[in-house]
């Protein structure tokens, strides 16, 4: 384990890394030069239109996850507890009322009338 930790310092000890902050160059040693090392001072030390436009691809590139995922759920048809077909559409036809009013006085919902159809005059 030991032989390992010195053998990755002595990658990072022996090539200088330069950093450009504004018009100085800084070279530091001893810093490993992976890119996720140090991935907020690259996030905080990129040019403007650089970071607003991956910015703007990572947001188009979730969405289209997450939309596709979406779709995906949702895309899928839906059946009532009847399931119509074109050879059921009627043509000069409507359903019948199923509201009334009740010898109380109270609105009315006969749901047994529900699929009857009523030639329109």
């Amino acid at each position: 384990m030991n032989a390992l930790l010195k053998l990755r310092r002595k990658r990072s000890d022996t090539k200088p890394q330069l950093i450009k902050l504004g018009h100085r160059e800084i070279e530091i040693l001893g810093l490993s030069q992976g890119f996720w090392t140090d991935l907020y001072h690259r996030a905080m030390a990129v040019y403007w239109p650089v970071f607003f436009g991956s910015a703007a691809a990572i947001f188009v590139a979730l969405n289209t996850v997450f939309g596709t995922l979406y779709d995906d759920s949702s895309a899928q048809q839906l059946y009532a507890r009847h399931v119509y077909s074109w050879r059921d559409i009627c043509w000069q036809h409507r359903y019948r009322n199923i509201t009334s009013v009740s010898p109380q006085g109270r609105v009315l919902l006969d749901y047994t009338k529900f699929h009857e159809l009523v030639a329109e005059e």
